[in-house]
């Protein structure tokens, strides 16, 4: 058997030795997952985000993306232990866009879409949104609920249709 890491959530899945099987769609990374972890769940280190009813919890934990270090910052729903993670920003410093993008390509698959300056890919639960600029500088990859209507608008992804549209 062989174990194939897993961005979105760079989970680790165990699979056959006939290849890379995932599981479960990805939705985090780093044991966060949108709409599952609880702001009670963490130990201090988290500050009130801004006017709206969100928490910040910054530079909490980083990942590898590839050879690239990223930085992991969680905006939670609310301020209450029980609210569930709403957006997962990955801050990666120094980036190699061409590095970053065809690293997250190649465990994600085909981007869903491009713009000039971001590719995203989308699955039932999140929309992951990568900011790639021209050259070397620094790049985001947020992940963000599907059913947050106006962030996924915001970061230039397509929300779903709801029963009632």
């Amino acid at each position: 058997m062989r174990i194939c890491f897993l961005v979105g959530l760079l989970a680790v899945a165990v699979a056959s030795a006939s290849g890379c099987k995932r599981e479960a769609p990805v939705n985090g990374i780093g044991g966060f997952e949108i709409d599952k972890t609880q702001l009670g769940s963490l130990s201090g280190r988290c500050i009130d985000a801004s006017e709206e009813p969100l928490m910040l919890c910054p530079s909490i934990a980083s990942v590898m993306l590839g050879e690239q270090r990223a930085n992991i910052d969680l905006y939670f729903g609310g301020k209450e232990a029980d609210d569930t993670l709403v957006e997962i920003l990955l801050d990666v410093g120094g980036c190699r866009p061409e590095a970053l993008e065809a690293f997250l390509s190649e465990r994600l698959g085909e981007p869903v879409a491009r713009t000039e300056s971001r590719v995203l890919w989308q699955n039932d639960y999140i929309l992951m949104s990568a900011a790639v600029p021209a050259g070397p500088s620094r790049c985001e990859v947020n992940f963000v609920s599907i059913h947050d209507r106006e962030r996924v608008q915001r970061l230039g992804g397509t929300p779903p249709e709801t029963a009632a549209e």
